[in-house]
């Protein structure tokens, strides 16, 4: 006997499939068709089988038409997942690409803001000592409230906080004393 059963399963291009079939009582049969991807993949969402239960006649006249619309949904699932899968394959790959390169452009906006910033270090360097120095000739001079009023703050150099706060209680007390000196000479 003849049957066109395997040629008509070729025709719904199943791309991966399980069948079982049952022989029942009171002439029905149970056929179940467990439908999975060709790769066997964990990612993969696990598909309950499709389940006919018929009469032999009745699996003959209807049971391909059944099975083509969810065949076909489940092929179109299946490769879905597997375009979903490689596009995010390939989205990962961009990504650290992005990084990649975000990170050797921080480190070269780094390297560029150490050499700025070496230079900046070594202008307000030289400022401070050109301050000292003006203070120092001001100093000389008994000019102590100038050099209060030039005398660099601790938020603009806060690594020589020791030493402005030195200078200007050392100032202070020169000042006061001149301003003492001075009223006991006009007295």
């Amino acid at each position: 006997m003849k049957t066109n059963f395997f040629h008509q399963l070729q025709a719904l291009n199943i791309k991966g499939c399980t069948m079982n079939i049952l022989a029942g009582e009171n002439g029905k049969m149970t056929v179940s068709v467990l439908l999975t991807p060709q790769k066997t993949d964990k990612d993969f969402p696990v598909l309950p089988p499709l389940i006919f239960k018929r009469t032999a006649d009745e699996l003959s006249e209807g049971f391909f038409n059944d099975l083509s619309a969810p065949v076909q949904e489940t092929n179109e699932l299946f490769s879905n997942i597997e375009t979903y899968k490689q596009s995010l394959e390939q989205a990962k790959a961009d990504l650290a690409k992005k990084n990649a390169e975000s990170k050797a452009k921080a480190k070269t906006n780094e390297d560029k803001k150490d050499t700025a910033g070496t230079s900046n270090k070594e202008e307000k360097k030289k400022a401070y000592v050109a301050i000292i120095k003006q203070l120092t000739e001001l100093n000389d001079a008994c000019k102590y409230e100038e050099a209060l009023a030039l005398l660099p703050t601790v938020e603009d150099y806060p690594e020589k906080e020791a030493d402005i706060k030195k200078r200007t209680e050392d100032l202070t007390r020169k000042r006061d004393q001149k301003a003492q000196a001075m009223e006991l000479f006009n007295a």
